[in-house]
């Protein structure tokens, strides 16, 4: 593992609450992601035959058609490809052959289509969203579900076991959350847990090469945000006490402009270090 250079930061733990106020419905431009997944331990794992799942959620939770995502340009990798016909619910057309194409015109639209897994998985994702006059997003999600139809267990703090979520705050940029599998819980189909994270470039951009620099900010609230420039999104998060023991950081990554932010709870120890580790 390569790491990278650290900032450091002492802070008291503390919580943040805010109740948003009831906005107008405001839609977001559209914007390109490129995503990827390290799919290599998929082809043998008892958990298969494997589907791809994307949700677009509704925030009226009616249906009123204001949001569209588009995911194209699919490649499965090595010896991967698409298999068999997608299952639908709401506003979905198209298909892992071609593009999928997902309206929020219900409550909430779903499509899913089993894969056969290569080495990896590619795509990008063609997002515009709405944030409803009820001050709540569309929102959209990206799944990988097992035989048994359940999702792939991950870090998802929303408890959704989603890999990527997508939402808009304020209807003119959208928030990029992506969550690792959970290494530590097995698929609900079978077999041993998967350890792997999604990869979201804003853009379609490519990583440069190089070392990225951490900034980290207080925020007045026993919070802490620590930011590094998004074209680095294939780097984690990690935090350590004492510069000997390092952990992965579970909070969600959120594409802010040009940047990534997350958002910590420093412990009350003496100091509390942060790095970013490839």
């Amino acid at each position: 593992m390569k790491l990278m250079r650290f900032s450091m930061f002492t802070v008291c733990a503390g919580l943040l609450l805010w109740n948003g106020p009831a906005t107008r419905a405001q839609a977001t431009p559209q914007t390109l992601y490129h995503v990827t997944l390290d799919t290599s331990q998929l082809p043998s794992h008892p958990a298969g035959l494997f589907s791809l799942e994307f949700s677009l959620i509704d925030g009226s939770g009616v249906g009123n058609g204001n949001s569209t995502v588009v995911v194209t340009n699919f490649n499965f990798g090595t010896n991967g490809a698409y298999n068999g016909d997608p299952s639908t619910n709401g506003g979905v057309s198209g298909d892992l052959s071609s593009a999928v194409t997902l309206v929020d015109t219900a409550p909430e639209s779903e499509f899913a289509e089993s894969f056969i897994p290569g080495n990896t998985l590619t795509f990008d994702v063609y997002a515009a969203l709405s944030l409803d006059t009820n001050g709540l997003s569309d929102e959209f999600d990206i799944s990988i579900l097992d035989s048994e139809n359940a999702p792939l267990p991950t870090l998802d703090t929303i408890t959704n076991n989603v890999l990527t979520r997508m939402t808009t705050s304020n209807g003119a940029a959208i928030t990029v959350a992506s969550y690792s599998t959970d290494a530590s819980t097995e698929p609900f189909a079978s077999g041993p847990p998967l350890s792997f994270a999604p990869l979201v470039l804003l853009n379609g951009t490519h990583p440069p090469s190089g070392s990225p620099t951490l900034t980290i900010m207080l925020n007045g609230d026993g919070t802490a945000t620590v930011q590094w420039l998004a074209v680095y999104s294939n780097f984690t998060l990690e935090e350590s006490a004492d510069l000997l023991n390092w952990s992965f950081v579970p909070a969600p990554e959120t594409v802010v402009g040009t940047n990534l932010d997350v958002i910590v709870y420093p412990s009350v120890a003496p100091a509390e270090y942060y790095r970013l580790a490839q």
